[in-house]
């Protein structure tokens, strides 16, 4: 068959996955019955409430799926540059009202799950948490990604597919047990498995020098051991928009999933002991540091990420402009939320130099251009840094790379007039009986904007935390400001409060929050007060039944509630 006769009967099958599901009460019932019988495999005597969730989550699904495929076309064709937020951490929450909510068929959905007999909140809580971050660093990623998606901003986040979370914690008599976090125990209806996406990752080995075609010396890494990082794919969709971008997900996965010659001759053990070594890499979040092997485990975890993404990325960009990486970074840039991908800045530089042959003045005249570095930290003594011994063994030639880079940085520092004491601060290592790798140092180098938090924060970082970096560099610590996003904490939280809003300022307010400022003119209405009162005290007397129904402890919906929710820890 010729290739343009080949061609057009593909085209006929675009065709037909180019036709989008409508949003309907129609094609919402008839998806979400077909996705119980035939996804979830369930007939009417057999159906539980998480088979409810989970039908209905494949439902949301496909229209999300729809619109992603729609995005990066779109993004394709128009050459756009694409950001990748990077962060250890993605604090998500459950997705299903979220999701409903920016689609904009809550209360549809709400009323075709009641003619079934079905109550949407009730059903939502069959949603585990993600177990994919535990704070304020995961919650600023993730209300990151719904804000840049509202925005139209084709960003993606990448991060790591945590099978068991962080750990679920319980308080018995005065004492912390932690018990694992299994919330993948049943799988995850919003993630998609990308079999076709994989990248290897190496760690430990040797590198050695020799001189390439040109007479140039350069170093080759050998490892010793690498594995796969595999993608999955949660899709973000942003509120009142087609646009919908993704979360990136990386699991580490062995390269030799079973070896057939140990399990012959007898050694059943060691036949899977590889591929158990490799996947323990994303199975938590947090491993213990109070000892070697923790330490060890959490290197290699933020080079996973770093390594999976920048490859990733590359990929992208190859395939869509071709080596001219002079192109780089108009169509790619790389958001560090904080230290821990750092070495994001080395991984770049290895692949330009190593793989595709640069020299060292191009590589970083490109890699400088791509990165921009969230702080979130104002205590030098705080900021993350490694033992020089235990990252040159499991990453040799990335420590060789950090030298150089700091080497160079050290040699324009000089030639600036810094003075020695300024040298050893602004230094990306840090000299002494244990010499260790100052991962801020090296995001700051890499990076062609740092910024703060809140105001108050990015003046502490610059006349505190980088004030050595400052001073050479007064142009590159920017502020910005933290903010949420008031659809989940609002919207999705607090329906009541939501529809009172509504019924007094309309809707405009659930896209740009400073329309909630048209409320001030109900300040002294009485009848507004009221209402609004009335809401509130709903809610504590929900919190009180809860709080009794969890803890076993009454307490009267009238106190003042003070909570923190989130794990207890020692700071």
């Amino acid at each position: 068959m010729q290739n343009s006769e080949m061609m057009e009967k593909r085209k006929r099958l675009w065709r037909l996955m180019d036709r989008e599901q409508n949003i309907d009460i129609d094609s919402l019932t008839k998806a979400f019955a077909h996705h119980l019988e035939y996804t979830i495999c369930k007939y009417r005597e057999n159906i539980q409430g998480a088979d409810i969730f989970r039908a209905l989550a494949y439902t949301v699904r496909d229209f999300l799926i729809d619109r992603w495929n729609e995005t990066q076309n779109s993004i394709r064709t128009a050459k756009s540059r694409r950001v990748y937020y990077v962060s250890m951490e993605f604090l998500m929450g459950r997705l299903l009202n979220t999701n409903l909510v920016n689609l904009g068929v809550q209360d549809m959905v709400r009323q075709n799950l009641k003619e079934f007999g079905y109550v949407l909140e009730e059903v939502s809580e069959y949603e585990p948490d993600a177990g994919l971050g535990n704070g304020g660093l995961g919650r600023l990623a993730a209300c990151f990604l719904d804000s840049v998606t509202t925005m139209n901003m084709p960003v993606s986040g990448s991060s790591i597919r945590y099978e068991f979370g962080i750990f679920n914690q319980n308080i018995i008599d005065g004492y912390q047990k932690e018990a694992p976090d299994n919330w993948l125990t049943h799988g995850n209806p919003w993630e998609i498995r990308r079999d076709d996406i994989m990248h290897p990752v190496s760690y430990y080995g040797y590198t050695e020098q020799y001189v390439d075609a040109r007479g140039n010396v350069r170093s080759r890494w050998e490892p010793g051991e690498t594995i796969m990082a595999m993608a999955y794919d949660i899709l973000i969709p942003g509120f009142d928009t087609r646009m919908v971008n993704n979360l990136r997900l990386w699991a580490s996965r062995a390269s030799d999933e079973f070896n057939f010659d140990y399990f012959n001759h007898g050694d059943y053990l060691r036949a899977v002991e590889d591929k158990q070594r490799s996947e323990s890499i994303s199975k938590l979040l947090y491993p213990n540091e109070n000892i070697v092997q923790g330490k060890e485990l959490r290197l290699k975890q933020e080079y996973l990420l770093v390594s999976a993404t920048v490859q990733d990325a590359l990929a992208t960009f190859i395939q869509e402009e071709g080596l001219n990486f002079d192109r780089l970074s108009d169509r790619v840039f790389m958001q560090l939320n904080d230290t821990h991908p750092a070495l994001a800045v080395a991984e770049l530089m290895r692949i330009l130099v190593d793989t595709h042959d640069l020299d060292w003045e191009p590589a970083w005249k490109i890699t400088s251009k791509v990165f921009g570095y969230t702080n979130h930290t104002v205590m030098p003594e705080a900021l993350e840094k490694w033992d020089l011994n235990l990252f040159r063994n499991l990453l040799p030639r990335h420590l060789e790379i950090v030298y150089e880079i700091n080497y160079r940085f050290m040699e324009d520092m000089r030639a600036r007039g810094a003075s020695d004491e300024e040298l050893s601060r602004l230094s990306i290592i840090e000299e002494g009986p244990q010499k260790k790798v100052r991962m801020a140092n090296l995001a700051f180098v890499g990076a062609r904007a740092v910024n703060g938090v809140a105001a108050l924060h990015t003046d502490i970082i610059r006349q505190h935390t980088f004030a050595d970096f400052h001073k050479y560099f007064p142009d590159r610590i920017q502020n910005k400001t933290n903010g949420i996003t008031h659809r989940r904490w609002i919207v999705t939280a607090n329906l009541e409060l939501t529809d009172l809003i509504k019924e007094a300022i309309g809707n405009d307010w659930i896209k740009d929050l400073k329309d909630l400022r048209k409320l001030e003119k109900y300040a002294e209405d009485g009848a507004f007060q009221r209402r609004w009162d009335e809401i509130r005290k709903l809610n504590k007397e929900r919190l009180a039944h809860m709080i009794q129904f969890e803890c076993g402890v009454r307490c009267n919906p009238d106190s003042l509630f003070d909570i923190q929710v989130k794990r207890i820890h020692e700071y």
